[in-house]
């Protein structure tokens, strides 16, 4: 039985709202994990540490989470009286793939209230804006009013907006104490429109790698591809592999991907050298650019028609968007005169831990030789993140019975599960469905998969970082040079 005793210091400096601390419930499970105390600063205080039987614990910020041992403790949440003579806090959202209403600003407390503004009808899943005005050093209370399905994100900062850190907490409000006087703060790790711009001028004197718009979006911004292939060779005998990701804008951590693909490919190694004398690569690290240079969700949007028109789900024989029908036709010629190694989507939900490879519409034994191909150069290179076992979405109702249905998967088993079937018009089918109904796709021996990045922690539990999703893009493209590889040989599939 806990016997934790919370004391504020000093008295009525602060509040501990029990309903945001359910450990003190006698009905919250006993274990040995970690639990989580939130406080609130209250009359004119500013939350300032931790003190007493925290352990080893960070006690700079809000909540505090210590282990679960059973033992009797007593742990104090210190204020301090705020200064009035402190920096305006200030928040700004008007740049590339920024996001934010501001709702409520208490300049002494220093709690900030915001909300993500809806664009296009989609979820309010993303945010992206700066906080400046900052002391270096006091603790900012945030709260972020967005769409449940989100859920825990544990959003990440920066100062410089290229190296990113977690905050402390995992879910709303958070307390964080900050080092600088402005910071850049997002759900997740941001890949703003900007970014993939920066790649075309990087790529731009790479030999192998031709650059060029599939098409101008609805707004008038190009919307980048890369085709990576050794110059040296004929592109007519070679397969062809498809890259896509970013249908859904909040989906950040998949361009990352994406990228680190590119990169791998684009780079000098001998296996990605072999697989451009094999395979002409195409790489769109963004598709839905609009939604993501104006930091809408784009998940589940609708058009200016009233109808609904999720890029995701925009693949039957009337796309709507300018970037399906670019794609669709791209494919269907590149079709005529070559066989495809593989197409994959890429993109990274709302779940936070996984993966999931959805291979509904392709041969289940050759994606989960892919997967093995993937996890083991995943391993061997020590990638920040690991991605050691996933769930292999088929659709069938074998699995439909055996799993539960959700957006998370249990305390027992906190890996995603399969969650629902959409409810949309018929025409209205995924990518993968689309490359396989259309033959662009032979699902018996090529690679036809959704790719579903959780977007908070690896299936060991460890935060996901920008360096370990470059990473995973890189394995994905070691894994496809072996299948192309294998491919070649004929025994790609497993015996």
């Amino acid at each position: 039985m806990r016997d934790i005793t919370i004391k504020i210091d000093p008295e009525g400096a602060g509040i501990f709202p029990h309903k945001l601390n359910p450990w003190i419930s006698k009905t919250y499970p006993v274990n040995d994990d970690e639990i989580e105390i939130i406080v609130y600063a209250a009359n004119g205080h500013v939350f300032s540490g931790w003190s007493g039987d925290v352990g080893q614990n960070n006690t700079s910020g809000i909540p505090l989470r210590i282990k679960d041992t059973g033992e009797k403790r007593v742990i104090t949440a210190h204020f301090s009286p705020a200064r009035t003579d402190k920096p305006r806090l200030t928040i700004r959202s008007d740049f590339d793939n920024g996001n934010v209403i501001l709702r409520y600003i208490d300049q002494v407390g220093r709690i900030v209230i915001t909300e993500p503004q809806q664009i296009n009808d989609c979820t309010n899943i993303w945010w992206h804006f700066t906080l400046d005005g900052i002391e270096p050093g006091e603790a900012i209370t945030i709260d972020t009013n967005h769409s449940p399905i989100a859920g825990n994100c544990q959003p990440v900062y920066s100062y410089d907006g290229f190296h990113w850190a977690r905050f402390t907490g995992q879910k709303p409000p958070y307390t964080q104490i900050f080092t600088e006087s402005k910071v850049e703060i997002a759900r997740n790790i941001p890949y703003p429109y900007s970014r993939a711009i920066s790649l075309t001028d990087e790529l731009a004197s790479n030999n192998n790698c031709n650059i060029f718009s599939l098409c101008k979006s609805e707004n008038g911004l190009d919307v980048w591809a890369f085709q990576v292939t050794d110059p040296e060779t004929n592109d007519k005998d070679k397969k062809t592999l498809w890259v896509q990701a970013r249908s859904h804008a909040f989906e950040s951590h998949s361009s990352w991907v994406a990228e680190g693909i590119l990169r791998w490919i684009c780079g000098d190694s001998e296996a990605a050298a072999k697989l451009r004398e094999k395979c002409q690569i195409f790489v769109v690290p963004i598709l839905d650019v609009d939604n993501v240079y104006h930091g809408g969700a784009g998940k589940s949007q609708w058009n200016s028609q009233n109808q609904p028109a999720d890029v995701n789900h925009d693949w039957g024989n009337e796309p709507l968007w300018s970037v399906t029908k670019s794609i669709t036709q791209k494919l269907q010629t590149l079709k005529e005169d070559h066989d495809f190694l593989g197409f994959l989507d890429l993109h990274s939900p709302w779940f936070y831990q996984g993966p999931e490879f959805y291979i509904n519409n392709m041969d289940l034994d050759l994606g989960k030789a892919f997967f093995s191909l993937f996890s083991g150069h995943i391993r061997a290179r020590n990638n920040p993140n690991t991605w050691d076992s996933c769930w292999f979405v088929t659709n069938s109702e074998d699995q439909l019975m055996s799993q539960d249905t959700g957006f998370f998967g249990g305390d027992d088993n906190p890996l995603p599960v399969f969650r629902y079937k959409l409810e949309e018009p018929a025409k209205f089918i995924s990518s993968t469905g689309w490359v396989v109904k259309e033959g662009i796709i032979d699902p018996a021996n090529s690679l036809a998969i959704t790719v579903e990045i959780p977007h908070w922690k690896d299936d060991s539990g460890e935060i996901i970082t920008k360096e370990g999703l470059l990473g995973f893009g890189a394995c994905l493209g070691m894994a496809a040079n072996d299948f192309a590889e294998l491919s070649a040989q004929g025994n790609h599939k497993p015996k």
